[in-house]
């Protein structure tokens, strides 16, 4: 049989930093796109092409990777969240079934009774 125990505050305080960190991302995220656009509006007369450039590399390479790792980490704290909660739900219904166990009594018959 497997044996484990799962503290489920340290893990939802591992959850709310992931989440943070996620968050601090998704606003680093948002200020390069930010950038790009700055930068792209530098860009007139010949150096237009330039612009056209950046916003091709931030779509090709820079957005994907950032959006997915944001999505990867939302999604990563979402199952461990739930993972946790199932545990949590399975260990109480044990539980409640191992007290409910001990508590119920079969029908019985006394075989040893003494006279009164």
């Amino acid at each position: 049989m497997t044996w484990y125990n799962v503290d489920a505050a340290s893990c939802r305080a591992v959850f709310a930093r992931t989440e943070g960190e996620r968050a601090q991302a998704a606003q680093k995220h948002s200020l390069v796109s930010a950038d790009i656009d700055s930068l792209g509006a530098l860009c007139v007369g010949e150096s237009a092409a330039l612009a056209s450039a950046l916003n091709a590399v931030y779509n090709r390479v820079l957005t994907p990777g950032m959006t997915g790792a944001e999505q990867q980490v939302s999604n990563a704290v979402a199952g461990g969240r739930s993972a946790v909660s199932a545990i949590q739900a399975a260990d109480h219904e044990m539980a409640d079934r191992t007290e409910r166990a001990a508590h119920g009594v079969d029908e019985f018959r006394v075989t040893d009774g003494k006279p009164v």
